[in-house]
């Protein structure tokens, strides 16, 4: 940012985020809960209030006489849209905000959006704000799908003939098939001969308390260093009979599943999410919000996941976040709206017809 009298940019990279947000909204304005949620989505509403008033600050006394230009009042942020210019340079010339380094995987989201937005050519009429669902398809860079995720290879602790052994098979089978059919990982049983570049190791291991009772233990860890990623125990299980069915065995799979998603998409080590399933997921948290704000950025994410990587359970959501939306009618009565979430469940089934979330989330939808 600079002025008649010198560079009036800010140190800190989330005060120089904060600028960017503003000078690249309509009206140069927006929410302080969403700026907050956007530079500081893992702290608490609390805190990311408070560290959105130091930004504000730290932005003021850098801008010194010029603090004008940057107001604010208990709902908004903005930039003097009368007394402040905004000039984007457009590809193929250097990156959007290249050399930006702020590590929270919702701005991360916003920029890679953004990026893709004016490096994409689009027909004159076809404008699109910062919340609005994309429409066009991704560049070749942007591509990528679960070519640099880590695979999983499960692996049990009690030798086969052990009676235990069944026990940790089957929250093996359950595990392995959600994170094939869900995530769409690659999962090995046992340890290949010639270990891949990046993997982890899930360990299994059942045991029986005190009182008879039979109990799992599942931990996570990153293969080439050793780290300890997750750990986690399921409830008592049943002392005797079988278990594929038992409730808490099915809880528990669930949460392993969702604990590994989260380790290997939503804390990549740069903070901004690059892969394909990494914006599925986000999609997902923000569909589940029932707000129209956050439907609408799933929309999108879910648009740009399925470009990256295009899949029938990407699908399958899309349907039912278009159910969602109907439902809370986000977008009045509109009957197309009904068409189109039929039309995505058609495509989610050509796609991986023998998918079995895909089935499920499609049964839902309908």
């Amino acid at each position: 940012m600079s002025a008649v009298d010198g560079n009036l940019t800010p140190v800190g990279a989330k005060s120089q985020a904060l600028l960017a947000l503003l000078a690249s909204s309509p009206d140069r304005t927006r929410t302080r809960r969403w700026l907050a949620e956007k530079l500081w989505s893992d702290r608490g509403p609390d805190q990311a209030s408070g560290s959105l008033r130091q930004a504000l600050t730290d932005n003021r006394a850098t801008l010194g006489k010029h603090s004008g230009l940057l107001g604010a009042d208990r709902q908004n942020v903005w930039l003097d849209a009368d007394r402040v210019a905004v000039e984007v340079t457009e590809a193929p010339h250097p990156e959007f905000l290249e050399g930006i380094d702020v590590r929270d995987p919702e701005f991360g989201v916003w920029l890679r959006m953004e990026r893709l937005r004016r490096e994409t050519p689009r027909p004159p009429d076809a404008g699109m704000s910062a919340e609005s669902p994309m429409h066009h398809a991704a560049t070749p860079s942007l591509r990528r799908g679960a070519a640099a995720r880590p695979v999983v290879i499960m692996l049990r602790s009690q030798p086969a003939s052990d009676a235990l052994a069944l026990l940790e098979d089957l929250l093996i089978d359950c595990v392995s098939l959600s994170l094939r059919e869900t995530l769409g990982l690659h999962v090995y049983g046992r340890r290949p001969a010639q270990l891949p570049l990046r993997w982890i190791e899930v360990t299994v291991q059942a045991f029986v308390t005190g009182t008879g009772k039979r109990g799992l233990r599942v931990r996570a860890s990153e293969g080439e260093t050793g780290r300890l990623l997750w750990t986690g125990g399921s409830a008592p299980l049943p002392a005797s009979g079988p278990m594929a069915d038992d409730l808490e065995t099915i809880l528990f799979a669930n949460q392993v599943v969702e604990a590994l998603g989260d380790v290997l998409t939503l804390t990549p080590a740069s903070g901004v999410p690059n892969d394909a399933l990494a914006l599925q997921r986000l999609a997902m948290r923000k569909m589940w919000t029932m707000q129209p704000g956050r439907m609408a950025e799933a929309e999108s994410l879910f648009a740009l996941a399925d470009q990256m990587e295009p899949r029938g359970v990407i699908k399958a959501w899309q349907a039912q976040l278009r159910v969602f939306q109907m439902i809370e009618r986000h977008d009045g009565a509109n009957p197309a709206m009904h068409e189109e979430a039929m039309e995505l469940c058609a495509q989610a089934l050509e796609r991986e017809p023998n998918n079995s979330m895909v089935l499920a989330v499609v049964a839902y939808a309908r």
